[in-house]
């Protein structure tokens, strides 16, 4: 009986032993390929105790920061790797290291940026750091931090809004020589006709219709001008959010563009032109830079009121409906010309036109303009056919709600 029952002990330990061998084994299996995947990514990771102790390294954590996890914690290490912010020169405060506000504050960490000086070089890896904090069933076991080296990008960004402002200066130059002449010619050009109108006796009407065309010619570059500055503006200018009204916006836009049509154009020898018919549904505020969305508007309508049938007075119809995340869609739709259904995707496109016959002029960047502010405003714009005639462009807009006074 007491053989039976140390034997049936035997067994039994023989099998927890089997049992742990195997536990241990697959363990070992699972560190090894952690291990292995850890070592293959070009991000480096560091794992430390609670008490801010190198517990693992993987191999690419030394090349990019030359030694290891030491400049994360420890002030010991801070004199041979001194930390800054990005710009290089701001000492970043100890506290606000990603391992220490894991480790003492309990608080997840992502992407912080820092400046790691580094032996041999002018100027420091400037890293990207996330930190995490690793947790049982007992609390806190330690912290983890993976991070990677973005010296090459942030360099890359600021060589590009260098030229992005060189660019905006050499606009505004160019912009600014190129237009103060034309006015001169457009001034000159200007009275010249109207002194042969005064006096018809002292012209041919050749010379007239050369001065109309110096006239018409002017005012095309002067407006290709506009719409460069306009189309630089969008893309590169720095957004000035506030609440806006997109009721007064289309009020004045409308009493403009009204305006401008109903006077007619001396110059051209055109008659006043039908009165719209323009219709505007209530459309809550958005939260967006006024000048940007006065030039969406205006544009917008008009080349609703450009294309509008020939001798049929433009119909125009604005509407909005809110969306989910806070937006709203404002659709405009003509009952004009139309665009067809293959130039949709194209229209969006700088330098663009979709009817080039002449009947129509334009430079081709106006709705290359919308897309880019409504883009720089997070939403999208689309044009499809408005049933009946003509078409329809909706877009996105942040709403200003109650977030935003």
């Amino acid at each position: 009986m007491v053989f039976v029952v140390v034997t049936v002990r035997v067994q039994r330990l023989v099998v927890a032993l089997a049992e742990s061998r195997a536990a241990e084994q697959a363990a070992s299996t699972r560190v090894q390929l952690l291990t292995t995947l850890l070592g293959s990514i070009s991000e480096g990771v560091i794992v430390v105790n609670p008490e801010g102790k190198l517990l693992y390294s993987n191999s690419a954590a030394a090349p990019i920061i030359d030694g290891g996890a030491q400049p994360f914690f420890g002030t010991e290490h801070r004199s041979r790797f001194p930390v800054f912010h990005p710009d290089g020169s701001t000492p970043f405060p100890a506290d606000d290291l990603p391992l220490t506000q894991v480790l003492q504050h309990g608080q997840v960490v992502e992407r912080a940026e820092l400046t790691v000086a580094k032996a041999g070089r002018l100027t420091g890896a400037i890293l990207s750091v996330s930190a995490h904090p690793m947790d049982d069933h007992h609390g806190m076991t330690g912290a983890v931090a993976v991070f990677r080296d973005i010296t090459s990008r942030m360099h890359y960004q600021a060589a590009l809004l260098a030229q992005q402002q060189e660019l905006r200066d050499f606009t505004g130059v160019v912009a600014h020589d190129l237009k103060a002449p034309l006015a001169g010619v457009g001034g000159f050009a200007e009275i010249m006709y109207d002194d042969q109108q005064s006096n018809p006796a002292m012209t041919t009407p050749q010379a007239a219709k050369s001065l109309q065309r110096i006239i018409k010619g002017v005012q095309r570059m002067d407006h290709l001008i506009d719409n460069l500055l306009a189309y630089a503006t969008a893309s590169d200018s720095a957004l000035k959010p506030e609440r806006v009204d997109l009721q007064q916006i289309i009020a004045d836009v409308t009493a403009e563009r009204t305006a401008h049509l109903l006077a007619g154009d001396r110059a051209n020898g055109g008659a006043a032109a039908l009165p719209p018919a323009i219709s505007t549904w209530p459309l809550s505020p958005v939260y967006a830079d006024p000048a940007m969305m006065r030039q969406l508007f205006d544009n917008l309508i008009g080349n609703a009121l450009k294309f509008a049938m020939p001798n049929e007075p433009a119909r125009i119809n604005i509407t909005a409906r809110p969306e989910a995340d806070n937006r709203i869609s404002v659709e405009i739709s003509d009952r004009g010309v139309g665009i067809p259904a293959s130039q949709h995707d194209k229209v969006f496109t700088q330098f663009h036109r979709s009817h080039t016959n002449g009947a129509y002029p334009g430079t081709g960047l106006g709705l290359a303009i919308c897309e880019r502010i409504v883009e720089r405003h997070g939403g999208t714009i689309t044009v499809t056919d408005n049933p009946g005639g003509g078409c329809r462009f909706q877009f996105t807009l942040t709403s200003a709600g109650d977030a935003h006074p």
